[in-house]
């Protein structure tokens, strides 16, 4: 896995995921992302591997009422 982006509002949180994936993955790349707009203007953002996103209550338009922590898997894991 070479990239893994996190998409969390908590510092604390985000701070927690970071650690956890430092540990167990130290050859990734770790970047932030504060929105799913981010992927839009951010070519660099488009080819994680892994996406961890919270998703309630951030961008309405895109979400519309989703509750639930949703961790996506982008491309082969390598």
């Amino acid at each position: 896995m070479k990239k893994i982006m996190i998409m969390h509002p908590c510092i604390v949180t985000w701070h927690g995921l970071h650690q956890l994936f430092r540990r167990k993955l130290p050859d990734a790349e770790i970047v932030p992302a504060h929105s799913i707009y981010d992927l839009v203007f951010n070519d660099d953002l488009s080819d994680a591997d892994l996406i961890v996103s919270e998703l309630y209550g951030l961008n309405e338009n895109i979400t519309m009422g989703a509750e639930a922590v949703v961790i996506c898997s982008i491309g082969q894991a390598g």
